[in-house]
């Protein structure tokens, strides 16, 4: 099953399933001595759970599809310490780039991570729209030059990119 597939969840109800939907609808009908439950899963997002009885009209059940958003940037070596990516200056290999959940400045247990590339490159791929708070693991041996308060917050909207967000690092 893939994106977009029409799905028959039973003889009575078929759903098209877009990008990331999770669609679980509980049937009921009489003569029946309970619900049959057809399930229907693409990819990982929103449940929703509607039982649709006959005769019943069901209202207030909203479903809707959003786009995940993307948020990058760079961690790189600024040697002249001018908060600006110069000829020569290469980006940092395995630094740890996190999502703050909770603002608090510390990698808490769940709180999203990536490591950089051997460019210095990090992606958060598959962020919904919110704001977000952004911060490197700073190492040993090494002192930040840019961003000056050491996160970045961005406010990203659904199926927006979010780039350039870079951390310059200097070595002591």
């Amino acid at each position: 099953m893939e994106f977009g597939d029409l799905v028959t969840i039973s003889p009575l109800i078929a759903a098209v399933l877009t990008a990331a939907a999770v669609l679980i609808v509980d049937l009921a009908w009489p003569g029946r001595d309970g619900p049959a439950i057809g399930t229907a899963l693409v990819g990982l997002a929103i449940t929703a759970f509607v039982t649709i009885q006959v005769g019943v009209n069901q209202t207030g059940k909203y479903f809707g599809n959003t786009q995940r958003s993307v948020i990058s940037g760079t961690v790189w070596n600024d040697a002249n310490v001018n908060a600006i990516i110069d000829s020569g200056e290469a980006g940092l290999s395995g630094w740890r780039v996190w999502i703050d959940a909770d603002r608090d400045g510390v990698l808490d247990s769940g709180e999203k991570s990536v490591l950089t590339n051997s460019l210095g490159n990090w992606s958060f791929s598959d962020v919904v729209a919110g704001t977000y708070q952004i911060r490197v693991v700073q190492q040993a041996g090494w002192a930040r030059t840019t961003p000056p308060v050491g996160y970045y917050t961005v406010t990203i909207a659904s199926g927006e990119a979010a780039t350039n967000r870079r951390f310059g690092q200097r070595r002591l």
